[in-house]
């Protein structure tokens, strides 16, 4: 008889913890958390030769080479049109 009392009560406290853990983010939803810095937005590609950087706010975009070529900047007027040298 204990037994059964026991079994019971276990059950019964795992099934009020699970109802807790399932029913919480109906109570108060996760937030998403968002980084804000001047480096958000900045995209970053990069191979043996050198990397690209893309600014996503205004199109900007930057080419540093690890060879003798000299760093670059490019401007994306719209899409499907080609980068625009600009001068630096």
């Amino acid at each position: 008889m204990r037994f059964d009392l026991y079994t019971k009560t276990v059950l019964t406290i795992i099934m009020l913890l699970l109802s807790i853990v399932a029913l919480r983010p109906l109570v108060s939803p996760a937030m998403t958390a968002q980084a804000q810095s001047r480096f958000s937005g900045l995209l970053f590609s990069g191979n043996a030769k050198g990397f690209w950087l893309f600014n996503e706010r205004n199109g900007d975009a930057w080419w540093y080479s690890t060879k003798d070529t000299p760093p670059g900047h490019v401007k994306l007027q719209s899409l499907g049109e080609p980068l625009v040298r600009t001068p630096r």
